[in-house]
């Protein structure tokens, strides 16, 4: 049993700031859901590919159903308090899915702009950002510029963490992928995803998930 317990030491290695790791080869992903992933990297037409493909699609929202447009609870969406007070249950509901995933996410983000034009995003980016998520972003902008591709693994939660703030507070639109059990979710919404999954049994799965979290499939 004393082999099996969680090693608790902190180690140099923890300020180590994680680093997001390029995906050579994008012709691993096999799965129904992940040729979507990278169908919806090369195309803005995202409602043309999800309709004419996709059967397993929903919305992972904060609320139990659609609010219709005279629902008073729809200016709790330009409330920054109510939307970072919420924010807790997105980011406990992705740590669900990271570990279930074996801690394995990949994201896209993009063609690599040039270091001026990528910086200067950056900088803007992080202003809406906490602390620690400033520094993990600024230790990204090496790992862009120097490389040539747009996939990325993340296996670091603190890192995944990062982009989903990222996708709730400024609607960045990123995409993040979950292999193993395949979904995935695309951001750039008002505190909101839209979500593709493989089949009706992994949704059922994710659905108690997203349960745990307070969170709805719509």
């Amino acid at each position: 049993m004393m082999g099996m317990e969680k090693d608790l030491e902190i180690k140099l290695t923890d300020r180590n700031i994680p680093e997001l790791k390029l995906i050579d080869d994008i012709s691993v992903i096999k799965s129904q859901v992940g040729k979507l992933f990278v169908d919806l990297s090369q195309t803005d037409n995202y409602d043309d590919v999800l309709q004419e493909e996709y059967k397993y699609t929903g919305m992972l929202d904060l609320f139990s159903e659609v609010m219709k447009e005279d629902d008073p609870r729809l200016d709790l969406l330009i409330d920054d308090y109510f939307e970072l007070s919420q924010e807790k249950k997105f980011l406990n509901f992705f740590k669900l899915v990271f570990e279930l995933n074996e801690n394995k996410c990949m994201i896209y983000l993009g063609e690599n702009p040039d270091k001026a034009s990528f910086v200067g995003y950056m900088k803007n980016m992080i202003s809406n950002l906490d602390q620690i998520d400033r520094c993990i972003i600024y230790n990204q902008i090496d790992v862009f510029i120097k490389s040539e591709g747009s996939f990325y693994m993340i296996e670091d939660l603190n890192l995944l963490n990062t982009f989903v703030k990222i996708n709730l507070r400024m609607s960045g639109g990123i995409l993040l992928y979950f292999d193993k059990l395949p979904i995935l979710f695309e951001g750039g919404f008002d505190i909101h995803f839209l979500v593709t999954f493989e089949d009706e049994k992994i949704q059922e799965h994710y659905q108690r998930l997203a349960s745990e979290s307070d969170l709805h499939f719509l």
